[in-house]
């Protein structure tokens, strides 16, 4: 659990840089993984949209 959620604040900042290596796994862990690999995935993208957005005049 402490490794996700370091992982999961890492992905706060830099979606980009993590991986949840536990999704595989067929327990809770690997559900909330998933979870966290969705989220961070949404982020990436909001990021790039409002990286794309400002660069517009």
């Amino acid at each position: 659990m402490r490794e996700i959620s370091r992982k999961a604040e890492e992905a706060s900042v830099t979606p980009a840089t993590v991986s949840f290596d536990e999704r595989s796994r067929s327990d809770e862990i690997g559900l909330l993984a998933r979870s966290f690999e969705r989220m961070k995935q949404s982020l990436a993208i909001s990021m790039q949209m409002l990286k794309d957005r400002q660069g517009r005049p």
